[in-house]
């Protein structure tokens, strides 16, 4: 019998970010351009890079848009899809 625990993953880093903008790209859908000095350590890893967004009601993955590590900005498009953690959020947001 193997009594040997699996190593844990190690956790991924996490990046406080400000919302710099808001724009409407659609009626149903926002990008938003998020902003912060941390990101510099962000691994973008190209189009099929994706990452997770904590909201007061749950945790929500989504692939980023655009990511410029000279300016460190990171956009991310949201559907409005009526009530929901980050839909929600979403039709909100505003810079600042």
């Amino acid at each position: 019998m193997n009594t040997d625990a699996p190593a844990a993953r190690p956790r991924k880093p996490r990046y406080a970010a400000t919302v710099k903008a808001v724009r409407h790209l659609t009626p149903r859908m926002v990008r938003v351009t998020f902003s912060s000095e941390a990101l510099a350590e962000f691994g973008w890893n190209g189009p099929a890079a994706h990452i997770k967004l904590f909201f007061a009601n749950g945790t929500r993955t989504y692939t980023p848009r655009r990511f410029d590590a000279r300016t460190r900005e990171l956009d991310v498009d949201f559907i409005l899809h009526g009530e929901g953690p980050a839909s929600t959020w979403a039709s909100q947001a505003a810079a600042g």
